[in-house]
């Protein structure tokens, strides 16, 4: 769990399931994304019931977080601007949904849809 302070008297606590799902949700949105890259299978997250979110990290630096995320391309769609649209897309669904700065979103290519 991460926690995020909002003021003196208050704290809330946010799982990193919630955040990836976010972000998740928040990438498939964008026009030319075909799907979130998968991730192998990680038999203690699958034990532990956890939902396998594809190729999503994410890093809590203080109150400030960090998305990586690897995503497969639609085909004709253009890798430069639905890179940008990914971008620009997580951060301000993180931001308004969850509450959270959003320092840096990096985008990685790794397939193409045919």
């Amino acid at each position: 769990m991460n926690k995020i302070e909002n003021n003196t008297e208050s704290c809330l606590y946010m799982s990193d399931e919630v955040i990836t799902k976010t972000v998740s949700r928040a990438a498939c949105s964008v026009s030319g994304v075909a799907a979130i890259a998968k991730a192998p299978a990680d038999p203690i997250k699958l034990l532990a019931g956890k939902t396998n979110c594809g190729k999503i990290k994410i890093k809590l630096n203080g109150d400030v977080l960090f998305v990586s995320i690897a995503v497969v391309l639609k085909e004709g769609a253009s890798a430069v601007e639905t890179a940008e649209r990914v971008q620009s897309t997580i951060k301000s669904a993180v931001q308004n949904t969850l509450g959270m700065a959003v320092a840096r979103v990096d985008v990685k290519i790794v397939d193409i849809e045919v």
